[in-house]
């Protein structure tokens, strides 16, 4: 059910005002609003409505709706007993431009979310602007959304995880050697230390497939093989349902989210200056800034898909330490893409042909899988304990900007989820207080078990229950489940708007987040190890972000 919220005030005393959430399905929001008035703001005969800042009279549900979802601010709509409009005429607030397509509705929303579409509609040549299911706000672009530009690039639109994305890979392990708490936790133990610097610099130069493909930089290669802070992660996982032909319920699998480290960063300042020029955002196509951005970009793609390669790998050894195929002095590549089945990239721009366009237009994406015909799967995980569905595309079109989510998005920035949320945690798997089934309700998918019942079947549930590796108790925090937005109602909204359809369900068994590893050097654009002071006197002033960009971390 979509709701769209509003500031409902007294037209004769601003400060008395209250927050309401308008229900899509209601039949009449004029008589539901004159409800809430009377309970919420005590106002006994309310009569007439009026909306700040015109004083424009609302007369209608229509009147009202409009008002409610067309508005780029949260509008706030004035209550009044009979008498008229109260205060100085504005002109009105801008709305969404017809460029500006959400296609979010159950999901929750963030209104930031919709300026910032607003604000990147506004770029050189943009043709189109979706704001996927999982839409959150960054800094000053969103994440999770699709940008259509006709003759420009927009190199931050992307970002400066250029090529970030999610691979599949296929374990030959058996759901019932993870099916008890004490085997993931023994194979937990054998994952620990997995990061840190791979190889040396002609190991890493073969993996990328020649020294071309390689950043020259030692800084930047040596972090090759590597997950990465944010919301990136490597997840063991059991298919607990599947229609699809590439996985059969029972199968276990390895999902591996990561990108192209510092060297996107990298990447993203050769291009991009916010203090230059008056579209400092913005790169004509056809000019050689523009060829050079695209060749940079490209080169990021590629070392990124390697990137998650050789993360798979790193943990096929650990996770099959007898197979031949793992243990050889040169691991080969083409081995572990053949244990692939999924590939996607997210945080990327590519030339495609749009109706009406004589030359190819650029999708830029941040935070949003392709979706197109070549497609036949893809991931939606969650967070930390919740399912990742499996998707099948069924809409391929230019409504959704040939894209879908790409996975749950954030309902509450780093900073936020960082302060409100160390109460309830001890570490990445231990709430304070109770069971996570008595803190999250039926929604919380512990391992994927649900429902609540007796002592043995709660024993029963704690045990097939699934295990987070991850040392630094600050990223446990900001990446806890209810720092996300609901996956299932993310992935509802996407078959509301006829993008895909669930055909499955895996069930994380172990997952690990990024540790940081005694004498571990970040790269340029990573940032450097803060102590537990300096971080929370950094977050009491809102600039430490963790690794990536802005607020709500690399791309979320």
């Amino acid at each position: 059910m979509a709701t769209h919220r509003i500031t409902l005030a007294s037209n004769t005393n601003r400060n008395i005002k209250t927050i309401l959430l308008l229900p899509s399905t209601t039949p009449d929001l004029v008589a539901f609003i004159f409800s809430a008035a009377k309970s919420k703001l005590r106002l006994k005969k309310p009569t007439k409505l009026y909306v700040l800042p015109t004083g424009a009279e609302l007369t209608s549900h229509a009147d009202i709706l409009s008002v409610a979802t067309t508005s780029i601010y949260q509008p706030t709509i004035l209550v009044s007993l009979g008498e008229p409009y109260v205060g100085s005429v504005a002109p009105p607030a801008p709305v969404l431009s017809s460029v500006v397509h959400s296609l979010v509705d159950a999901a929750f929303l963030d209104p930031l979310s919709l300026r910032q579409l607003h604000t990147c509609a506004a770029l050189p040549g943009m043709l189109r602007v979706v704001g996927q299911p999982d839409l959150h706000p960054g800094t000053k672009f969103p994440i999770g959304a699709a940008f259509v530009s006709a003759g420009w690039l927009h190199p931050p639109l992307i970002g400066g995880d250029i090529g970030c994305g999610m691979s599949w890979y296929r374990v030959s392990l058996s759901a019932a050697s993870l099916a008890t708490r004490a085997a993931v936790q023994r194979l937990a133990e054998t994952i620990r230390g997995v990061e840190g610097p791979w190889e040396d610099q002609p190991a890493r130069e073969t993996w990328l497939g020649g020294a071309e493909h390689a950043v020259g930089d030692p800084r930047f290669d040596a972090m090759l093989g590597t997950i990465g802070a944010g919301n990136h992660f490597a997840e063991l996982q059991i298919i607990e349902e599947s229609s699809a032909d590439a996985v059969a319920a029972g199968d276990v699998v390895l999902l591996v989210h990561s990108g192209s480290r510092g060297f996107g960063q990298d990447v993203l300042a050769r291009f991009y200056d916010p203090a230059s020029g008056d579209h400092p955002e913005s790169i004509p196509a056809g000019t050689p800034q523009a060829a050079a951005y695209l060749a940079a970009h490209d080169k990021a793609v590629h070392w990124a898909q390697a990137n998650r390669d050789l993360i798979a790998l790193r943990f096929l050894q650990r996770l099959e330490p007898h197979n031949p195929d793992w243990t050889a002095d040169a691991p080969d590549r083409a081995l572990v893409q053949g244990r692939k089945f999924v590939d996607i990239t997210h945080n990327a721009v590519e030339a495609s042909p749009w109706s009406g366009e004589p030359e190819p237009v650029y999708i830029h994406r941040k935070g949003a899988a392709p979706c197109t015909p070549s497609m036949a799967l893809l991931p939606l995980p969650g967070s930390r304990g919740t399912p990742t569905l499996l998707l099948a595309p069924t809409g391929t079109g230019e409504h959704n900007g040939f894209s879908a989510a790409h996975g749950a998005g954030r309902a509450m920035s780093r900073a936020k989820a960082a302060v409100a949320l160390r109460g309830k945690w001890e570490d990445a798997n231990t709430p304070k207080t109770g069971t996570a089934r008595e803190r999250y309700g039926e929604d919380f998918h512990a391992g994927g078990s649900g429902g609540g019942g007796s002592g043995a079947k709660k024993r029963d549930e704690e045990e097939a229950a699934g295990w987070t590796i991850c040392d630094e108790k600050e990223l446990a925090w900001e990446e806890a489940p209810e720092a996300y937005k609901d996956v299932e109602l993310v992935a509802r909204d996407l078959e509301t708007a006829g993008v895909c359809r669930v055909v499955g369900r895996a069930r994380p068994k172990l997952t690990y987040k990024v540790r940081f590893e005694q004498g571990w050097k970040e790269a340029p654009g990573e940032g450097r190890k803060r102590d537990g002071r300096e971080k929370e006197r950094e977050r009491e002033k809102g600039r430490w972000r963790g690794e990536g960009e802005g607020e709500f971390g690399e791309e979320v």
